[in-house]
Parts: C-alpha cells; sequence; structure tokens
C-alpha cells in the first residue's frame, strides 16, 4: 500500500501554486497583493506594478492568458487599487 499523500488542491494545468512571496499577502487563490497595491499572480509569476494599475486595458490583456480567471482578478484588481489609492478606474472592454 502507498501512504504517500499528493495534494492536488493547489493544482492547476499540472502547475503548482507559488509560495507568498515576501511583501505581499495571500489574497485569493490566484493573486498576491502587496500594501502599495502590486498584484502577483499565484499561478504564473505574472505581476501587475502598482503604478500601471490605471492603465485601461488590463481585463483585455489578461484575458488572453491561459491562467486568467475574472472572478479571482477583478476583487484583487479593485483591491489592488483602492490600496493604490485609485479611487476611479476606466476599464475597456474592447480594443
Amino acid at each position: 500500500m502507498n501512504d504517500r499523500i499528493i495534494d492536488t488542491r493547489h493544482k492547476i494545468g499540472g502547475r503548482m501554486r507559488n509560495e507568498c512571496p515576501d511583501g505581499y499577502e495571500d489574497f485569493n487563490n490566484d493573486w498576491f497583493l502587496s500594501p502599495s497595491g502590486d498584484m502577483f499572480n499565484a499561478w504564473s509569476d505574472y505581476v501587475i506594478e502598482s503604478d500601471r494599475l490605471d492603465e485601461d486595458d488590463w481585463i483585455l490583456h489578461c484575458m488572453g492568458k491561459r491562467w486568467f480567471d475574472a472572478n479571482t482578478f477583478i476583487p484583487a484588481y479593485f483591491e489592488a487599487c483602492r490600496r493604490n489609492g485609485l479611487k476611479v478606474v476606466q476599464l475597456r472592454i474592447d480594443y
């Protein structure tokens, strides 16, 4: 009998979820956030720096990524904007 247990709770497409990097906190299953609003994707090492949060095409840009999930991105993005002091952002829905 094999007593080895493989934890598959944090696997997507064969990738392991990254550990939360220093200076960030675990916000949801897909995103780590820094106090200033930097976003770090937990599955891909993709980073959105806080000084770029006001760019209007983040959703369109990320939709092309295989790991993108709007259900986790949008709340993380709004919280990142809040942490960065942004009260208004525009979102582009088409190019």
